[in-house]
């Protein structure tokens, strides 16, 4: 949760009013359309805070997401392949997302001892499209790592998402 905390100021030092760029943010239990977003019997995963755009415009959903587990750079976890899939398939059900094909979702996930990577998710209506940027180290001070993770959260929905 510290992680957390520190990740929030350092985004949001200077930004005034919000999550620039339309996002929104809500806790978690406030999305009362999205069910199963944590699991508490090992190994436990959850959703800590979770972002998206209101109007019809924009299906793209941002989380910050935990996992008591460590992970590697080789491998997607299973707590972060369900949290993906979970958010991307509520998407879909919302009625006002009914043109889109595609319902991207990007999560900051906190794993192990102070370990966090970046994961882009989307299906294309074939595959299953899953990009992890390699694990950051933050037991120790990784100014980069922390710009990265910056630049992600607080960037524009980008990528088609309506089939014409």
């Amino acid at each position: 949760m510290a992680f957390c905390d520190y990740l929030g100021s350092y985004i949001f030092k200077g930004t005034c009013g919000g999550i620039p760029g339309g996002w929104s943010s809500k806790d978690v239990g406030d999305y009362t359309t999205y069910k199963s977003l944590f699991q508490d019997d090992e190994p436990a995963f959850g959703t800590l805070s979770m972002t998206d755009i209101s109007g019809p415009d924009y299906p793209h959903v941002k989380a910050i997401v935990y996992n008591n587990v460590n992970a590697t750079d080789r491998a997607i976890l299973r707590g972060e392949l369900l949290l993906a899939l979970r958010l991307m398939i509520t998407q879909f059900r919302k009625r006002r997302f009914i043109r889109h094909m595609v319902a991207p979702v990007l999560l900051f996930s906190i794993v192990g001892p102070q370990h966090a990577r970046i994961i882009e998710a989307a299906f294309d209506g074939y595959n299953l499209i899953l990009r992890a940027t390699k694990i950051f180290d933050l037991r120790y001070k990784n100014v980069q790592g922390l710009k990265d993770f910056a630049e992600y959260y607080l960037g524009p929905p980008i990528g088609h998402t309506v089939k014409t």
